[in-house]
């Protein structure tokens, strides 16, 4: 369902500078007021809204959010120019929630706890007065019993590690009964660690040893090498704090993960998987 935006409602936008695909929060600005079809206009890439006629004229409601902007010519489109590239604005606002369901006021935080576990535990949770439990990272993961092993993602079409699909999927449906909502824990930021922070920082004068790593990247998961943020960044130190704290590869070693359709479908995907088995609430890492 889409959720609908009243007249009046203030805003601010996401800046995404798409040549170097990096974000700029509109933090100085002054608030806008939603409807602003000029500003709306350029995110859709010059189609307005059904029925808009310029102004603010007589939408009581509109879909948030807008369409995704479909690729023009850029003569046509009257596009700001940040050096190279374009600036695209998106709408970002404390617009309601589609969803009726009332947010929990407290949740459960089965941390590391396999789903088998979780499960045997819901009427306990809900004894004690939780609405919701949140688990953690469903998906397939680097090998290992540390809870930092979960947080490293191998494979996001597949549901391992604390417990299969159906068994999250009976989790979810005992949870309903109890009337507790399951919140998953999604980590799409990077993927596992295939090499030390030392042995990067080596390849990037040693192009056998960089090839040596990047095939490591395909062979342990089902990404492809464009998936990845290239070149390499190391993010530590004063990284952690400034404008590539978005960009690096965290501790110099984090997989990082490049903004692009193929990754979006995946992880699409994922969040699909844990839907499907029930989850109604997401954790974003």
């Amino acid at each position: 369902a889409e959720a609908k935006v009243p007249v009046g409602q203030q805003f601010k936008y996401c800046i995404l500078h798409e040549a170097s695909n990096t974000y700029v929060w509109e933090e100085a600005g002054p608030m806008h007021s939603w409807p602003v079809f000029d500003e709306i206009q350029d995110f859709e890439a010059g189609a307005p809204p059904p029925g808009a006629h310029g102004g603010h004229g007589g939408h009581g409601h509109l879909s948030w959010p807008p369409d995704a902007a479909k690729p023009v010519p850029a003569a046509e489109k009257d596009a700001r120019v940040l050096g190279a590239g374009t600036e695209r604005r998106i709408p970002w606002t404390g617009a309601p929630c589609a969803s009726k369901v009332k947010a929990p006021r407290s949740i459960f935080h089965a941390f590391h706890w396999p789903f088998g576990l979780v499960l045997e535990r819901l009427p306990d949770i809900a004894d004690l007065g939780f609405d919701a439990v949140q688990i953690s990272p469903a998906q397939k993961s680097k090998h290992g019993h540390e809870w930092w092993a979960r947080y490293q993602p191998q494979d996001y079409g597949k549901i391992e590690g604390l417990g299969s699909w159906e068994e999250l999927k009976q989790l979810c449906t005992k949870a309903r009964e109890l009337k507790l909502r399951v919140i998953g824990d999604v980590v799409f930021n990077h993927m596992l660690v295939v090499g030390s922070c030392h042995e990067w920082r080596h390849a990037q004068k040693d192009p056998g040893k960089l090839k040596e790593l990047q095939q490591r990247l395909v062979q342990q998961t089902p990404m492809q090498l464009e998936d990845f943020q290239w070149p390499w960044l190391e993010m530590s130190g004063d990284n952690w704090d400034n404008e590539n704290r978005y960009e690096g590869w965290g501790s110099g070693e984090w997989s990082e993960l490049r903004y692009c359709p193929r990754v979006v479908q995946l992880q699409q995907q994922h969040l699909q998987l844990l839907l499907d088995a029930g989850v109604s609430g997401i954790r974003f890492d």
